[in-house]
Parts: structure tokens; C-alpha cells; sequence
């Protein structure tokens, strides 16, 4: 059901559309609409011409206002959900550090509309402007990140035609490893192929900062399903798994390096190539197959060697 405003005040008109009070008034001040505080009222023409330009920003989505009342009241699916979450989450870390939306898009370089949309989850937006967010309020970069790769998994499983299936069903998926990801499907766990198969959905879409980004998330599911703790640095399960036997030194070196690669990429401005991605990769694919097809083989026969 549409809503039919009356005249309303900035605060008011906010609350509706879902965002900061200081998104209005950098709206009203862009088409030239003079306005003293929160409780000037905004007729019913300019209240609409600002959700249109809301809109076309991407603060907020085009779905029915009425569904908007509040940020995160809207039916949605886990995709949706994680994205609103994490706003969420940017938004509370805001509030507690007592630090204006405006401010925080000055000294970030966004405008407030961006970091708007962020906090609303209107969109999910790029790991640069989350990092600049979290350093300014104080926030644990490594706890918004592990947050933000699992929004990346969830957009990513939105696009796959089953939620049950694995990360490669729907990924085109080049010839040369064809035979290989047949073999994975059959002693590769879901969690781990979703992961490394979101890596895929980046790479086809030429999202190759993402690509690298989900590496770490990669290592990460592999070395919990090893017996890992999961609050363990990446390189430390590298560590982990080269210990335990289920990969030899050279493609621990070589993880460490894809790793120390992605820690560039989440810290600087590094413009991530394609050769960087495929790189990932291909270490992702000799992980499963030293991990899943060697390792675990060895261990079959050992366990039937100790047995006979």
C-alpha cells in the first residue's frame, strides 16, 4: 500500500524513508530547499522529489515505502538479511563513538548518501569505504570484515539456483578444471565448496578485489573443517594443515604470499588484476586438492594400514 503524505516534518520524513535526519537536509540543500531544523515541515511534492532522488542514489530501495518504516523491517531473504545486519552493525558502532553520519562522510571522502545506504543496507558498499567507517569509529576491522565476507557469500548464494547447492553448480566453470570439480563435489563439504565457489561467482563477474578478499574466507573454512579454531589467523591454519601433513611447504609458501596479497588489497588502494585472482585461484583448487584428495587419501590408507 502506497503512503500519502501530508506536509511532514524533516524528522518525520526521515523515519519514513529510513535514513539520518542529516541525509534529508543534504537533499534539501542539493535542490535548493531552505530549512532551519529538524521540525521545518516539507511539503508533499519536495517529500517525494527527495525519495525519488534517495532512490535513484540507491539509499533506499524502490520497493513500497510502507515497508520502510523502519530500516530492517522489510521481508526479505538471507541475502537481504545479512546486508541489513551489517548496516546495522555500521550504524550501532556510529551511534556508540557519538559521531554524526555527516562527519563520518567528510572524513571518510563519501558522501552521506553512500554511507547512508551502507547503514540501511540499501546496498552493500565497497570494502574501502567499510575500512575507512570502522578506523573512524574505533571499530575491530577484522570482526567487520569476517562480517562483510559473509554478506559476499550471501549475495553470491542468491544468484545460485538452489540454496542447497554447491558453490559450482551454477558457475561456468573453466575446462581445465571440469574433471577436478566433479571429483570435489563428492568429498569436498558444502560450506567449503560455497566459499571457493563464491570465489568463481566474483571472478566471472570481474570482481577480482572481491576474488582475493574471499580467499581468506576459503583457507579459513577449510582449516575449521580440519579442526582448526575458528579465530585463528589464515596463515596460522596454513601453519595448521602443513603441521598435520595435508600440504607440503611449497603450497603453504604460496598461500602465505596469496594471503599477504589480500592484506594489500583490504589496507591500500591496490588495483587488483586479473592475473591476482586467477592466482587465488588456482591455490584454492591445489588446496582442495592436496587437502581433500591427497591428504585425506593418505589418511584413508594409513587408518586401513594401522587396521590390518
Amino acid at each position: 500500500m502506497p503512503v500519502y503524505w501530508d506536509s511532514l516534518t524533516i524528522s518525520d520524513l526521515a523515519f519514513n524513508l529510513g535514513v539520518e535526519e542529516e541525509v534529508v537536509k543534504g537533499e534539501l540543500t542539493d535542490i535548493g530547499i531552505p530549512f532551519k531544523s529538524s521540525v521545518t515541515r516539507v511539503e508533499p511534492a519536495v517529500a517525494r522529489r527527495v525519495r525519488a532522488s534517495l532512490r535513484q542514489k540507491g539509499v533506499i530501495a524502490a520497493a513500497d515505502l510502507s515497508d520502510l518504516r523502519r530500516p530492517g523491517n522489510r521481508t526479505s531473504d538471507s541475502a537481504d538479511s545479512a546486508r541489513i545486519a551489517f548496516g546495522q552493525a555500521l550504524r550501532t558502532l556510529r551511534k556508540k563513538e557519538g559521531v554524526s553520519l555527516r562527519s563520518v562522510a567528510q572524513q571518510a571522502r563519501y558522501s552521506p548518501s553512500s554511507i547512508s545506504a551502507a547503514e540501511t543496507g540499501a546496498s552493500l558498499p565497497k570494502w574501502d569505504l567499510v575500512e575507512r567507517f570502522v578506523r573512524l569509529c574505533n571499530g575491530d576491522i577484522e570482526h567487520f570484515r569476517k562480517l562483510y565476507q559473509e554478506v559476499l557469500l550471501a549475495e553470491e548464494s542468491r544468484r545460485r539456483p538452489s540454496a542447497s547447492s554447491s558453490g559450482f553448480v551454477s558457475i561456468q566453470v573453466p575446462a581445465q578444471y571440469e574433471a577436478l570439480i566433479s571429483i570435489f563435489q563428492e568429498c569436498v563439504p558444502a560450506n567449503v565448496l560455497d566459499a571457493v565457489g563464491s570465489m568463481w561467482g566474483a571472478m566471472r563477474e570481474s570482481e577480482y578485489r572481491t576474488c582475493l578478499v574471499l580467499t581468506r574466507w576459503a583457507v579459513e573454512v577449510v582449516c575449521v573443517d580440519k579442526g582448526i579454531n575458528g579465530d585463528s589467523a589464515p596463515s596460522a591454519g596454513l601453519a595448521f594443515l602443513n603441521g598435520r601433513k595435508l600440504i607440503n611447504d611449497d603450497l603453504m609458501r604460496w598461500g602465505k604470499s596469496i594471503l599477504q596479497l589480500t592484506n594489500k588489497v583490504a589496507h591500500t588502494n591496490y588495483a587488483t588484476t586479473y592475473s591476482d585472482a586467477e592466482s587465488a585461484i588456482r591455490f584454492t583448487v591445489a588446496l582442495l586438492s592436496q587437502v581433500y584428495l591427497i591428504g585425506d587419501q593418505i589418511e584413508s590408507f594409513k587408518k586401513s594400514r594401522d587396521n590390518s
